[in-house]
């Protein structure tokens, strides 16, 4: 079972409302970001094996130290636009390519908006 199924027979069960799908894409997608930073002395430092690991190009545009998720749409079709702050709009294909491919698997459709 993935995690959408899972949120789905929670909210057929009652234990939880089906409005909250919203921030549980946004806390799936927040830990997809943290995954790309490992502590350092001075807080996070962004990981550049696991960017290349995950195939996420390092020069795109983004303000990797503060970027974060800054609103979610959901659609009638039962999928979400996940929009991310501190990234060049329509220039970092990989990093959208990686929430994208890493939802999918939990069972959520996204499409990944970016935004200064």
């Amino acid at each position: 079972m993935n995690n959408k199924e899972h949120f789905d027979m929670l909210v057929n069960m009652g234990v939880l409302k089906s409005d909250l799908a919203e921030s549980r894409v946004r806390v799936l997608v927040e830990r997809l970001l943290s995954a790309l930073k490992i502590p350092d002395e001075e807080g996070m430092a962004l990981d550049k094996t696991r960017l290349e690991h995950f195939g996420i190009d390092r020069n795109e545009c983004v303000n990797w130290a503060s970027m974060t998720v800054s609103d979610i749409k959901e659609l009638t079709d039962d999928s979400f636009i996940v929009y991310i702050d501190e990234a060049a709009p329509n220039v970092c294909n990989t990093l959208c390519a990686y929430i994208e491919k890493y939802m999918t698997f939990y069972g959520w459709q996204v499409s990944v908006r970016t935004e200064w």
